[in-house]
Protein backbone atom coordinates (compact mmCIF):
# COMPACT_ATOMS: atom_id res chain seq x y z
CA UNK A 1 0.00 0.00 0.00
CA UNK A 2 1.24 3.48 -0.87
CA UNK A 3 -0.01 6.80 0.47
CA UNK A 4 -0.34 9.03 -2.58
CA UNK A 5 -0.87 12.33 -0.79
CA UNK A 6 1.55 14.46 1.21
CA UNK A 7 1.13 15.87 4.71
CA UNK A 8 3.05 18.89 5.93
CA UNK A 9 3.15 21.56 8.63
CA UNK A 10 2.84 25.27 7.84
CA UNK A 11 3.04 28.24 10.19
CA UNK A 12 3.17 31.10 7.67
CA UNK A 13 -0.19 32.63 6.65
CA UNK A 14 1.21 33.47 3.21
CA UNK A 15 2.38 29.91 2.60
CA UNK A 16 -0.94 28.60 3.91
CA UNK A 17 -2.92 30.63 1.39
CA UNK A 18 -0.76 29.25 -1.43
CA UNK A 19 -1.08 25.68 -0.17
CA UNK A 20 -4.87 25.90 0.12
CA UNK A 21 -5.22 25.70 -3.66
CA UNK A 22 -4.33 21.99 -3.74
CA UNK A 23 -4.48 20.78 -0.13
CA UNK A 24 -6.97 20.35 2.67
CA UNK A 25 -6.07 22.65 5.55
CA UNK A 26 -6.42 21.34 9.09
CA UNK A 27 -6.17 24.08 11.68
CA UNK A 28 -4.42 22.48 14.68
CA UNK A 29 -4.64 25.69 16.65
CA UNK A 30 -6.56 27.63 19.24
CA UNK A 31 -5.29 31.00 18.05
CA UNK A 32 -5.71 31.09 14.28
CA UNK A 33 -7.08 34.20 12.58
CA UNK A 34 -10.73 33.61 11.70
CA UNK A 35 -10.30 35.51 8.44
CA UNK A 36 -7.44 33.23 7.45
CA UNK A 37 -9.50 30.17 8.26
CA UNK A 38 -12.34 31.46 6.09
CA UNK A 39 -10.02 32.44 3.25
CA UNK A 40 -8.32 29.03 3.08
CA UNK A 41 -11.38 26.91 3.86
CA UNK A 42 -9.51 25.44 6.81
CA UNK A 43 -11.13 22.71 8.89
CA UNK A 44 -10.89 22.96 12.64
CA UNK A 45 -8.66 20.20 14.00
CA UNK A 46 -8.22 21.23 17.63
CA UNK A 47 -9.15 17.62 18.41
CA UNK A 48 -5.49 16.83 17.65
CA UNK A 49 -4.28 19.16 20.39
CA UNK A 50 -2.98 17.57 23.59
CA UNK A 51 -5.40 17.08 26.49
CA UNK A 52 -5.26 19.48 29.43
CA UNK A 53 -3.35 16.92 31.52
CA UNK A 54 -0.50 16.99 29.02
CA UNK A 55 -0.43 20.78 28.93
CA UNK A 56 -0.19 20.87 32.72
CA UNK A 57 2.93 18.69 32.85
CA UNK A 58 4.44 20.64 29.93
CA UNK A 59 4.44 23.74 32.16
CA UNK A 60 6.71 21.85 34.58
CA UNK A 61 8.88 20.64 31.70
CA UNK A 62 8.06 17.00 32.48
CA UNK A 63 8.28 16.05 28.84
CA UNK A 64 8.40 12.28 29.26
CA UNK A 65 5.04 12.46 31.03
CA UNK A 66 3.82 14.90 28.38
CA UNK A 67 4.70 12.45 25.62
CA UNK A 68 3.04 9.51 27.36
CA UNK A 69 -0.18 11.39 28.05
CA UNK A 70 -0.38 12.92 24.58
CA UNK A 71 0.44 9.69 22.75
CA UNK A 72 -2.10 7.75 24.81
CA UNK A 73 -4.70 10.37 23.89
CA UNK A 74 -3.89 10.10 20.18
CA UNK A 75 -3.83 6.30 20.22
CA UNK A 76 -6.89 5.50 22.34
CA UNK A 77 -9.44 8.31 22.18
CA UNK A 78 -12.07 6.99 19.75
CA UNK A 79 -12.97 10.37 18.28
CA UNK A 80 -9.31 11.28 17.78
CA UNK A 81 -8.58 7.88 16.21
CA UNK A 82 -11.46 8.33 13.78
CA UNK A 83 -10.17 11.78 12.83
CA UNK A 84 -6.66 10.42 12.24
CA UNK A 85 -8.16 7.60 10.15
CA UNK A 86 -9.82 10.20 7.91
CA UNK A 87 -6.45 11.91 7.48
CA UNK A 88 -4.94 8.56 6.49
CA UNK A 89 -7.78 7.91 4.04
CA UNK A 90 -7.22 11.32 2.44
CA UNK A 91 -3.52 10.58 2.01
CA UNK A 92 -4.32 7.11 0.70
CA UNK A 93 -6.54 8.47 -2.08
CA UNK A 94 -4.02 11.17 -3.02
CA UNK A 95 -5.25 14.23 -1.16
CA UNK A 96 -2.63 16.57 0.27
CA UNK A 97 -3.01 17.66 3.89
CA UNK A 98 -1.59 20.73 5.61
CA UNK A 99 -1.48 21.03 9.39
CA UNK A 100 -1.55 24.69 10.36
CA UNK A 101 -0.49 26.38 13.58
CA UNK A 102 0.44 30.00 14.22
CA UNK A 103 4.04 31.11 14.48
CA UNK A 104 3.60 31.75 18.20
CA UNK A 105 2.16 28.25 18.68
CA UNK A 106 5.16 26.76 16.88
CA UNK A 107 7.14 27.50 20.05
CA UNK A 108 4.93 25.03 21.92
CA UNK A 109 5.66 21.31 22.11
CA UNK A 110 2.55 19.78 20.61
CA UNK A 111 3.27 19.85 16.87
CA UNK A 112 6.71 18.18 17.08
CA UNK A 113 5.19 15.52 19.31
CA UNK A 114 2.24 15.06 16.95
CA UNK A 115 4.74 14.60 14.12
CA UNK A 116 6.68 12.15 16.30
CA UNK A 117 3.50 10.14 16.87
CA UNK A 118 2.79 9.93 13.12
CA UNK A 119 6.36 8.82 12.45
CA UNK A 120 6.63 6.33 15.32
CA UNK A 121 3.21 4.71 15.10
CA UNK A 122 2.16 5.18 11.46
CA UNK A 123 5.48 5.40 9.59
CA UNK A 124 4.63 8.86 8.22
CA UNK A 125 7.23 11.61 8.27
CA UNK A 126 5.34 14.90 8.15
CA UNK A 127 6.96 17.49 5.91
CA UNK A 128 8.23 20.69 7.51
CA UNK A 129 10.71 23.21 6.10
CA UNK A 130 13.60 21.07 4.74
CA UNK A 131 12.05 17.76 5.89
CA UNK A 132 10.29 15.89 3.08
CA UNK A 133 7.08 13.97 3.63
CA UNK A 134 7.75 10.24 3.48
CA UNK A 135 5.89 7.02 4.16
CA UNK A 136 7.62 3.89 5.41
CA UNK A 137 5.84 1.04 3.63
CA UNK A 138 6.72 -1.28 6.52
CA UNK A 139 3.80 0.39 8.29
CA UNK A 140 1.32 -0.45 5.52
CA UNK A 141 -0.49 -2.96 7.70
CA UNK A 142 -0.76 -0.48 10.59
CA UNK A 143 -2.21 2.25 8.39
CA UNK A 144 -4.64 -0.16 6.71
CA UNK A 145 -5.81 -1.43 10.10
CA UNK A 146 -6.26 2.10 11.44
CA UNK A 147 -8.45 3.04 8.47
CA UNK A 148 -10.50 -0.15 8.62
CA UNK A 149 -11.03 -0.34 12.37
CA UNK A 150 -12.21 3.28 12.36
CA UNK A 151 -14.54 2.77 9.35
CA UNK A 152 -12.60 4.94 6.89
CA UNK A 153 -12.57 2.02 4.41
CA UNK A 154 -14.75 -1.07 4.05
CA UNK A 155 -13.75 -4.69 4.51
CA UNK A 156 -13.35 -5.48 0.83
CA UNK A 157 -10.97 -2.58 0.27
CA UNK A 158 -9.05 -3.49 3.40
CA UNK A 159 -8.45 -7.01 2.09
CA UNK A 160 -7.06 -5.55 -1.13
CA UNK A 161 -4.52 -3.22 0.49
CA UNK A 162 -3.53 -5.27 3.53
CA UNK A 163 -0.09 -6.90 2.99
CA UNK A 164 -0.55 -10.48 1.83
CA UNK A 165 2.36 -11.75 3.93
CA UNK A 166 0.91 -10.61 7.27
CA UNK A 167 -1.75 -12.86 8.86
CA UNK A 168 -5.09 -11.34 9.80
CA UNK A 169 -5.40 -10.84 13.56
CA UNK A 170 -8.45 -12.02 15.55
CA UNK A 171 -9.45 -8.37 16.06
CA UNK A 172 -9.43 -7.75 12.31
CA UNK A 173 -11.29 -11.00 11.61
CA UNK A 174 -14.00 -10.00 14.09
CA UNK A 175 -14.35 -6.64 12.36
CA UNK A 176 -14.51 -8.33 8.94
CA UNK A 177 -17.27 -10.61 10.18
CA UNK A 178 -19.42 -7.64 11.14
CA UNK A 179 -18.78 -5.72 7.91
CA UNK A 180 -18.83 -8.47 5.26
CA UNK A 181 -20.97 -11.02 7.15
CA UNK A 182 -20.37 -14.03 4.87
CA UNK A 183 -22.37 -17.25 4.82
CA UNK A 184 -20.38 -20.22 6.11
CA UNK A 185 -21.49 -23.80 6.84
CA UNK A 186 -19.77 -23.52 10.22
CA UNK A 187 -19.42 -20.36 12.24
CA UNK A 188 -16.12 -20.47 14.11
CA UNK A 189 -13.02 -18.29 14.20
CA UNK A 190 -11.06 -20.92 12.25
CA UNK A 191 -13.66 -21.06 9.46
CA UNK A 192 -13.88 -17.28 9.28
CA UNK A 193 -10.09 -16.96 9.23
CA UNK A 194 -9.84 -19.44 6.33
CA UNK A 195 -12.62 -17.65 4.46
CA UNK A 196 -11.06 -14.20 4.75
CA UNK A 197 -7.55 -15.41 3.98
CA UNK A 198 -8.90 -17.06 0.84
CA UNK A 199 -10.89 -13.93 0.02
CA UNK A 200 -7.72 -11.85 0.44
CA UNK A 201 -5.63 -14.11 -1.82
CA UNK A 202 -8.23 -13.87 -4.57
CA UNK A 203 -8.46 -10.11 -4.14
CA UNK A 204 -4.68 -9.69 -4.43
CA UNK A 205 -4.59 -12.01 -7.44
CA UNK A 206 -7.29 -9.97 -9.17
CA UNK A 207 -5.60 -6.69 -8.22
CA UNK A 208 -8.92 -5.05 -7.48
CA UNK A 209 -11.70 -4.97 -4.91
CA UNK A 210 -13.87 -8.08 -5.03
CA UNK A 211 -17.35 -8.50 -3.59
CA UNK A 212 -19.13 -11.68 -2.56
CA UNK A 213 -21.85 -12.00 -5.23
CA UNK A 214 -23.98 -14.37 -3.16
CA UNK A 215 -26.52 -13.40 -0.56
CA UNK A 216 -26.23 -14.86 2.90
CA UNK A 217 -27.79 -18.30 3.02
CA UNK A 218 -26.08 -19.58 -0.14
CA UNK A 219 -22.81 -21.40 0.33
CA UNK A 220 -19.82 -19.44 -0.96
CA UNK A 221 -16.11 -19.53 -0.44
CA UNK A 222 -14.29 -16.97 -2.59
Amino acid sequence: MILKGNISIITSPEELIKASSDAAILCVSNAADERLISLTGAIGASILLPPIEASEVELDNRMDEYKNIYFMHLATNKIVCSFIALILKSLYVGKNIVLYQTIDESKMAYMPYLAMFFRSFLGITIGYKDIECEFDIRYSNVVAEAMFINDAINGEEFLLIYPIDIPLSPVIISKLITTIDPYLPKYGIVEYAEYFENFRRNTHSAGKILYDPFVKGVKLLC
